[in-house]
């Protein structure tokens, strides 16, 4: 991996982290959508942090999420329930973000922070197998 590529990874993992941070202030507030969204791009950041490993990405949200099935999912390098819950978190933001009249029940605000968490968990894991090093704080 280039200093460039761990950079990026590094980067994305540190405004993954700051997403998960927002969420939790979003729903400490009460803003239960807005901790949704935070929550489902804690999850984006970190896909983007290690596709970025091997210098893939996409322009859609929806490209990132079958990049990471199709390079790290697919081949058992992460597990299925990470991949679940990021189609699960990119559903939920989808409808917080766009559906007019909805707002996410408390419930589902806790549960996409507390995948959020796992998810980096994971996939910092991985990236520390991918490039051998550690690369973020």
């Amino acid at each position: 991996m280039s200093s460039e590529q761990a950079a990026l990874a590094k980067h994305r993992l540190s405004r993954a982290r700051q997403a998960l941070d927002d969420a939790q202030v979003m729903l400490a507030k009460g803003s239960l959508n807005a901790a949704v969204n935070r929550a489902y791009y804690c999850m984006f950041y970190a896909a983007q942090a290690l596709l970025g490993v091997r210098g893939l990405a996409s322009p859609r949200h929806s490209g990132t999420i079958s990049l990471l099935d199709k390079e790290f999912v697919n081949p058992g390098v992460v597990s299925q329930e990470v991949s679940q819950m990021i189609h699960r978190a990119f559903e939920q933001k989808t409808l917080a973000d766009y559906k007019d009249f909805y707002t996410a029940t408390r419930e589902d605000a806790e549960a996409l922070i507390a995948d959020g968490r796992r998810f980096l968990q994971e996939i910092r894991r991985v990236i520390q197998d991918e490039v051998a090093e550690e690369i973020y704080e």
